[in-house]
């Protein structure tokens, strides 16, 4: 059985759930490079967001309830597709909250957790059970497991107030979070939410296009051969690949890779680190895929990285499990570069709009005149580089 949530409101989302995993969660963001303000009001943008899937192959529908998602607001019978459709209504701050816990390493091992949703205060059972906390009284499990989500648009990225013990900070954007959580509660039986088996990279694959924009050159280019260009030239590189990641920015996978063994002219917004030497580079670095702590580099490591000698930075650890793709390239960097395992990221888009759907929105930017894309280089036909 296929369950489809649905985030109406400003960076609306959709997700999809069959039989306890993740199939599927993205946000209007990342359809036609839509801008970042773009709401989800509009019954007939539902369909485009379920990717390869269409209506029909949905059982069962939820709404998180929202005061600006107009159509979508209230759930009941909806036209989606061309068919009406019933869908049933969950208060949003309960769906942000089922979410939290559904994808927590705490849900996984059947433990308990508090659940902070901005001011809200939820506690989960073992079980899945929730219920409300009570203001700010936290249960005896706050001490031990703890989640938190920041207020409205995106997740809290710094250790909430509440405890001291082992915490949990999902790393998907607010709209697609709220998605998944009205899916799971949708999916709960006999009131208990069950563990949910995801990834982050759930979101769409890259748009093709039959044809390139005129002036730029394609090679195949492997992993392996982007991380000499890197360490080769020092130069940023838009780098696309994979699914994108529907989080609180898409680093790693609609972003740009800026080498930082100098200062660079784009300035990087976090870093990424092979997991297997994050504590050699970065002080109390630990395994972080999510790049939810900010860390700051080693005294000896930053003469060697002064892009990111400013401060803390926050830090992606990259391996095979999280990302092969990536973990091949830095490795191979590594190699290149003379033992550095970290390279720069920042987000790369046309202004206002959210993460490149497609190749011929970033050969349209501006911001670098190389493009990766699965294994594709892009050169402008008038880079010197490109001949080589």
């Amino acid at each position: 059985m296929i369950i489809a949530g649905i985030a109406p409101g400003r960076f609306g989302g959709v997700a999809m759930i069959r039989d306890d995993r993740l199939l599927l969660h993205t946000d209007v963001r990342h359809l036609d490079n839509n801008p970042d303000d773009v709401v989800l009001d509009d019954q007939d943008m539902v369909p485009r967001l379920l990717g390869t899937r269409t209506p029909d192959d949905v059982d069962e529908w939820a709404v998180a309830a929202d005061a600006g998602g107009g159509a979508l607001r209230d759930g009941g019978n909806l036209e989606i597709g061309g068919k009406t459709r019933s869908a049933v209504r969950y208060e949003r701050v309960e769906c942000l909250a089922a979410a939290a816990w559904c994808t927590s390493p705490f849900a996984r091992r059947g433990e308990g957790a508090l659940v902070a949703v901005g001011a809200h205060r939820f506690h989960f059972g073992g079980d899945g059970v929730m219920r409300p906390a009570g203001g700010r009284e936290a249960p005896a499990t706050a001490n031990r497991c703890l989640v938190a989500l920041g207020e409205a648009v995106d997740w809290a990225t710094e250790r909430p107030a509440d405890g001291d013990g082992e915490w949990w900070t999902p790393p998907f954007h607010a709209a697609a979070c709220a998605a998944i959580g009205a899916a799971a509660l949708r999916a709960a039986t006999g009131g208990k939410l069950r563990p949910l088996q995801w990834h982050v990279q759930a979101g769409p694959e890259l748009v093709r296009h039959p044809h390139l924009p005129a002036g730029w050159l394609p090679r195949p280019c492997r992993p392996e051969e982007l991380a000499r260009l890197l360490a080769g030239t020092g130069r940023a590189v838009v780098a696309l690949h994979g699914r994108v990641k529907p989080a609180r920015d898409s680093l790693g996978t609609r972003s740009l890779l800026i080498p930082v063994t100098r200062t660079p002219a784009e300035p990087a917004a976090a870093a990424l680190c092979l997991v297997e030497d994050v504590a050699e580079v970065f002080a109390d670095g630990r395994p972080d895929p999510y790049a939810t702590r900010r860390l700051t580099l080693r005294q000896s490591w930053a003469h060697r990285l002064p892009g990111l000698a400013g401060g803390p930075v926050r830090v992606q650890t990259v391996d095979p499990d999280s990302d092969r793709t990536l973990t091949i390239l830095l490795r191979e960097y590594r190699k290149w570069s003379g033992g550095v395992p970290v390279l720069g990221v920042a987000e790369a888009r046309l202004p206002g709009r959210g993460p490149f759907p497609d190749v011929h929105s970033a050969l349209r930017w501006d911001g670098a005149d190389t493009v990766w894309a699965d294994n594709v280089l892009y050169r402008r036909a008038d880079d010197k580089g490109a001949r080589r």
